[in-house]
């Protein structure tokens, strides 16, 4: 913006902007509509959404909304409403959002529940055969009504993720919209605008991800000191960040680990090592996960809760899956080797919906899609070697993963050495 409106004063509103004390945007919220008023161009995030009334006239030209599937669609709706002049909305949805779907995706009451219910079930029962029993008398059905209100909400906005883009729009036109598409030749200069979009998106982001890793690593009081503090300068979050990422990996913060983060490494591997070098705390880090999660509780948990913070079930479904097969690099795949597993993944796709968030499609997917889906997940994927077979029989040949794709061992080594020290002796064996 700052590039093709140099002259244009611009206000950005945010989490972080709206908490900066030496940001424009500082405290805006209680006093929006005189601050907004001094700029020609305001950027703002879902921070500004229900309840949050922009009583300005005659000053802005137009409302342009982006949504990538974060919000719902009642709340990306009510986005362009916040100004109430009445000016021309632009706005552009993304078609599908199912990546952020509530539960298992499903848009049945009674199936998310049974979801719910199953795998909060295999998490405790696991719990139990590792001879974890704190948690037997936990009361997970505490407040049934709480639970069928979550169900029935998220199947509604399930629903509306399915079908994001004409969701939206068909709920703007109940509001009272009138819609139009924009046109073919309005796309001229499309290709230009995408390109100079994204230099400008990496330009930014590079310069972010070489800050957190520039900037002077917290002290453990500092950063303390830091995740209670609500007004942060620029330099405290990135100092912040960086004391997380520390914490939270255990090796130097480099700006390609500030993206890898980004990206959601941190889930993949934290699921790939509970599978393999760690699962012998497994149990360890569920019972701690539920004992933070009741430890002010009284005796009862919310089960989606239960389902989030534990890994036991997921673990456990991928060891059934014979996923680390595929962890072998020296071992080769193609579509005949895996027949007889893709029907195992075919008879369990319910399941592998349900526990793992990957859907299976019996007629469409390929044994190499899905194992490639599930990997993901790890964040992992098979390697192509090439082809093999005759001319009118040629099948692709792929390798297993790789041994350390992206320096993830010495990760795992790291915690595998916090995690003992966590550990005494007598919890170790108990887990063996």
């Amino acid at each position: 913006m700052k590039k093709k409106f140099p002259t244009a004063k611009i206000l950005r509103i945010d989490s972080e902007s709206v908490a900066d004390p030496n940001h424009p945007a500082m405290g805006c919220m209680g006093n929006l509509n005189a601050i907004i008023a001094r700029y020609d161009i305001v950027i703002v995030s879902p921070v500004v959404e229900t309840g949050v009334s922009i009583d300005l006239y005659n000053h802005f030209h137009g409302v342009w909304c982006i949504a990538y599937g974060l919000q719902t669609v009642d709340a990306v709706c009510q986005t362009p409403e916040r100004l109430r002049d009445n000016v021309t909305r632009h706005i552009w949805v993304k078609a599908t959002a199912k990546n952020n779907r509530i539960g298992n995706g499903s848009t049945s009451v009674k199936s998310l529940l049974y979801s719910e219910h199953k795998t909060t079930r295999a998490n405790m029962m696991l719990l139990q055969q590792a001879g974890i029993d704190e948690f037997d008398e936990l009361d997970v059905n505490y407040s049934p009504e709480s639970l069928l209100t979550w169900a029935k909400r998220a199947c509604v906005v399930n629903d509306g993720k399915n079908n994001y883009r004409d969701s939206v729009l068909n709920k703007l036109r109940e509001s009272g919209y009138e819609v139009s598409h924009f046109k073919e030749e309005d796309k001229t200069s499309e290709t230009l605008v995408n390109n100079s979009l994204n230099q400008t998106r990496q330009e930014n982001y590079q310069t972010f991800t070489e800050a957190v890793s520039d900037v002077e690593k917290p002290t453990p009081e500092k950063l303390e000191s830091l995740l209670h503090k609500r007004a942060k300068t620029k330099t405290e979050r990135l100092q912040e960040r960086k004391g997380n990422l520390e914490i939270r990996y255990g090796v130097e913060v480099t700006p390609e680990l500030v993206e890898k983060d980004d990206k959601g490494w941190y889930n993949k591997l934290r699921l790939h090592y509970y599978l393999t070098v760690g699962n012998i705390y497994l149990a360890q880090k569920d019972q701690q996960s539920l004992s933070n999660l009741t430890a002010n509780s009284k005796g009862f948990a919310f089960k989606p809760d239960i389902n989030k913070r534990t890994l036991s079930a997921k673990v456990k479904a991928l060891e059934i899956l014979d996923i680390e097969q595929f962890l072998n690099p020296f071992a080769h795949f193609t579509a005949d080797s895996l027949e007889g597993w893709l029907e195992k993944m075919i008879q369990y796709r319910y399941e592998i919906l349900m526990l793992l968030g990957v859907t299976i499609h019996p007629t469409k997917d390929s044994a190499i899609a899905v194992a490639q889906r599930i990997l993901n997940k790890l964040g992992l994927k098979l390697k192509k070697l090439g082809t093999r077979g005759s001319r009118t029989d040629k099948q692709r040949v792929y390798g297993g993963c790789p041994i350390d794709p992206d320096g993830r061992e010495a990760v795992f080594a790291l915690w595998l050495s916090r995690d003992a020290k966590l550990s005494n002796s007598e919890v170790v064996r108990t887990l063996c």
